[in-house]
């Protein structure tokens, strides 16, 4: 029974990684818009690793919450204000450039 239990528990690891995995390969981290979508009007390698790599937005924050007020950006200080309320409206959930001038090109 014990057997049984933990070999169940490994395949459901096993398939939650491959899921996880999938997931990443299939869409874009931080706006969250498919590979499909991407590829319509841009390269995915290139929006996943240049336009919305997630190490650039890490580095961002880490380097706002180092950053003086006074010596910020207008965008630094509202950034850095978005976090402190938890209000993560800065961050482009299902946009993407390529997408609005798609969008403002027509």
């Amino acid at each position: 029974m014990f057997v049984c239990l933990l070999l169940q528990s490994f395949t459901n690891l096993i398939e939650e990684k491959r899921l996880r995995a999938q997931l990443l390969n299939e869409n874009c981290f931080v706006c969250g818009l498919t590979k499909t979508v991407i590829e319509e009007n841009a390269d995915f390698n290139h929006h996943i690793d240049t336009e919305h790599s997630p190490g650039h937005y890490v580095y961002f924050i880490w380097h706002i919450s180092k950053l003086a007020h006074e010596n910020a950006s207008l965008v630094e200080k509202e950034v850095s204000r978005s976090l402190k309320t938890h209000n993560f409206d800065w961050v482009p959930l299902k946009r993407a450039l390529f997408v609005k001038k798609k969008d403002s090109a027509e």
